[in-house]
């Protein structure tokens, strides 16, 4: 009876030394060929060893020590282990981590959710995955001096990480990756940095100062979204686009250097940045998005609008709502905004120079009272060069007049004919010293300027059913073109403007 009791406790002892065996060392291949595992109970030191690559866990559960990992407090690498799975360790309570510089890769979610992690040191990691360290909240420092790729949401939800020092390798830093990183307070964007994602620094509430970025290709939306701190920036010119809500409700900026090189800034990409009152560069942009500069210190100040227009760099960003019932956009123009002109129950007429390339969307829906559009070029260059965005089906029903503009009674180019032009027309008639658009001033066509023409301006000012003509044969309804393109001036569905009653701006 005694022996079988001694066999017994014997047969317990073996198996908790077993079990206790089991749970230190791990077999070879649950962590990966030729890497053994460790776990020190006593200290929660958990030691990977070994050569080679690492397991990528389909799920946290199935790591090896995942029945431990809320007495992990210490994690350590060592031989020549080339990357941290994924998953590995997920959600546990590290507190310390230590990998060797053979670490060249750090798996999707390997350390996401471990809220206990003090540091992040990637003294060899050359690439993180998306969420490796997203949600360890309490780390205080992000350091990686060999990173190139940094993948989505990487860093996202680091909280107490005051510094982030990442080497000139990165090229690109992918979405959400420092999001909501609320205690950094600079960031050097690295030297070969072409790309930042999406949401990238969005709620960086104190990200007071961004720097670098020489090579920088590609802002992302929402990429410094509601950074608050944040009070200038300056792109280099190689920067090319500008994503939707970018630098959205940053209140403090005040500055913006926009370099040479961006092509299309997104809507509302410095909307609410109510103290942007200096706003540079721009010279190459093509493409604005509705409201890109509403509700900043520059929109808001009219001393940078130009006859009703907002202007960055060739680009009408916006349009006066109460802007002139004739518009002419200024020379050298090349593109007009999204939205820019939308919802305008002034503009009557608009004259757009020859280099205008891009119409944006919505330009100009909702314009209810737009007659007449005049454009530099010709009707071939309109319908070859010119791209229309959507919404802007009303450019299909104005009347569109091509080339050099000289309307008959239009005395002094507003593109109206109204009793001014009579008064100015009288006045020269009398011998006055004043400015007068000679072609518009024979409004019979004879080819002389005398009270013939003021007679007829004046019965076409009161409705009377006559038609000015000047030598150009251009007609005061619709302007023109001296030289007629042999494809015909107007398109074929259109047809005459119905002056209204009194003169044109009733």
């Amino acid at each position: 009876m005694k022996r079988t009791i001694k066999v017994i406790f014997l047969s317990v002892i073996i198996a908790v030394l077993f079990a206790a065996l089991v749970l230190s060392v791990g077999a070879a291949e649950s962590a990966g060929k030729g890497i053994v595992w460790n776990f020190n109970e006593s200290t929660g030191f958990l030691e990977l060893n070994g050569v080679g690559t690492m397991t990528d866990f389909e799920n946290a559960e199935d790591a090896p020590w995942f029945s431990v990992r809320n007495k992990i407090k210490t994690i350590g690498f060592y031989g020549n282990i080339t990357n941290v799975g994924s998953n590995a360790f997920r959600s546990c309570s590290v507190e310390e981590l230590y990998l060797s510089n053979t670490v060249k890769t750090v798996g999707a979610s390997a350390f996401e959710g471990c809220g206990n992690l003090k540091s992040i040191s990637l003294p060899g990691v050359t690439e993180v995955g998306a969420f490796a360290f997203s949600g360890c909240d309490t780390a205080t420092s992000v350091s990686g001096e060999k990173l190139v790729t940094i993948g989505d949401n990487a860093f996202a939800y680091n909280c107490m990480a005051a510094t982030i020092s990442i080497g000139d390798n990165v090229t690109s830093i992918g979405n959400y990756a420092f999001y909501r990183c609320s205690s950094v307070k600079s960031f050097n964007i690295p030297a070969a940095t072409k790309t930042i994602g999406d949401h990238a620094f969005s709620y960086c509430s104190v990200l007071a100062t961004v720097s670098g970025g020489a090579a920088l290709e590609r802002i992302g939306a929402n990429a410094f979204y509601f950074c608050a701190a944040m009070k200038s920036y300056t792109f280099s010119d190689s920067l090319e686009y500008i994503g939707e809500s970018a630098f959205e409700g940053n209140r403090y900026l005040n500055s913006v250097a926009l370099g040479n090189g961006v092509k299309e800034i997104g809507a509302n990409a410095f909307f609410k940045c109510m103290k942007l009152t200096t706003i540079t560069g721009g010279k190459s942009l093509e493409r604005s998005g509705k409201r890109a500069f509403f509700a900043t210190g520059y929109y808001n100040d009219s001393a940078n609008w130009e006859s009703g227009v907002l202007y960055i760099g060739n680009c009408a960003v916006a349009g006066d709502s109460n802007c002139p019932v004739a518009v002419t956009l200024k020379g050298g123009t090349t593109s007009i905004g999204d939205g820019a002109f939308a919802g305008n129950n002034v503009l009557l007429n608009i004259s757009f120079p020859q280099a205008l390339v891009t119409i944006g969307d919505y330009a100009f829906s909702n314009c209810s009272k737009l007659l007449i559009v005049y454009y530099g070029g010709s009707n071939t260059e309109w319908t070859s060069e010119v791209e229309i965005c959507a919404g802007n089906d009303i450019l299909e029903t104005v009347r569109l007049v091509f080339g050099s503009y000289s309307m008959a009674g239009d005395l002094n180019d507003d593109k109206l004919i109204n009793a001014t032009d009579a008064v100015i027309l009288a006045q020269h008639i009398a011998g006055w010293d004043i400015q007068v658009n000679l072609i518009g001033a024979d409004c019979n066509g004879d080819g002389s300027i005398n009270a013939m023409d003021s007679v007829l301006l004046a019965q076409y000012i009161a409705n009377w059913d006559v038609e000015l003509k000047n030598p150009g044969g251009n007609t005061g309804d619709y302007g023109g073109d001296v030289d007629i393109p042999s494809d015909g001036i107007f398109d074929k569905k259109q047809g005459d403007v119905e002056v209204p009653s009194g003169d044109l701006l009733t």
